[in-house]
Order: C-alpha cells, then structure tokens, then sequence
C-alpha cells in the first residue's frame, strides 16, 4: 500500500510541475 501512495505522490509531483 505504500509503494501505492508513493507511486501516487510522484504523478501528482509531475502533474504539478507540468502545470507550474
């Protein structure tokens, strides 16, 4: 479950990047 959360926390990091 926490390599889930991590994996998840990473696209939202990217997203976040692309979208600043």
């Amino acid at each position: 479950m926490q390599a889930v959360i991590k994996r998840f926390g990473q696209q939202c990091l990217v997203q976040f990047e692309d979208f600043a």
